[in-house]
């Protein structure tokens, strides 16, 4: 509920802005804006809260697993602290390419809204080879940002499926290593408890992301409204 108020209510703070602006060519903008921005922000409401209790979940898991095997635990710590840089970087370059995607998608959308308003203007000079051209640029640098956000998805789609694996492996082998017996009670107690870890580990990158992407839809918006007042100042 609280989303679908945040929303509304920002939908509706752009929608009166773009009604008094004088800008008509940020028609693009206010289109993207209201459609994807908006809805952005309003996950924000619920991404914030798993951004700090996801943590919380694995640092249960992890002393329960700690219970279960001692110093063993090591393994499955040390593998979430090397996925913790992973993790950034892939954010960082889903964030850049979330900007370089949003731009492009204003800039074509813009475009189109001008050539649309303007299509006789454009028919009789003849400019729709021309304007096309640009048109066709725009859509290809959006699809290019398009193509390198979902590799970077994939990517991270690839270590969820790679971190329970890994987790079982590394603290398996160094219990080993460490003379401990692998014992069916403690294995599958182990294997339970990997279960339980996995979901937040898979789940945080994901938050990351929609914080990030959250972040970048606030400065679009808060951008525009305020290009808006002075426009209208």
């Amino acid at each position: 509920m609280v989303t679908v108020r945040l929303r509304a209510g920002v939908m509706g703070v752009l929608f009166r802005t773009a009604l008094l602006s004088r800008a008509a060519d940020a028609s693009g903008d206010v289109n993207t804006l209201m459609a994807v921005d908006t809805g952005r922000l309003a996950n924000l409401c619920v991404s914030f809260h798993e951004l700090w209790s996801l943590p919380l979940q694995i640092a249960a898991a992890m002393w329960l697993l700690y219970v279960q095997v001692r110093t063993a635990f090591l393994a499955g710590v040390l593998l979430c602290v090397a996925l913790i840089p992973v993790n950034r970087l892939i954010a960082q370059r889903i964030q850049a390419a979330s900007v370089s995607l949003m731009a492009a998608k204003d800039a074509r959308l813009g475009l189109m809204g001008q050539l649309l308003g303007h299509i006789g203007v454009v028919k009789a000079l003849g400019w729709e080879g021309v304007l096309g051209d640009k048109v066709r640029g725009y859509r290809s640098a959006e699809l290019s940002a398009l193509a390198r956000r979902k590799y970077l998805d994939a990517l991270c789609v690839y270590f969820w499926a790679a971190t329970q694996l890994l987790l079982s492996g590394t603290t398996f082998g160094l219990m080993v290593l460490l003379g401990q017996p692998l014992r069916p009670s403690v294995v599958f107690t182990c294997l339970a408890l990997f279960n339980v870890l996995i979901a937040p580990l898979n789940a945080f990158p994901w938050v990351v992301n929609g914080v990030v992407e959250a972040f970048v839809s606030l400065r679009r918006i808060q951008s525009y409204l305020l290009l808006q007042r002075d426009s209208l100042d």
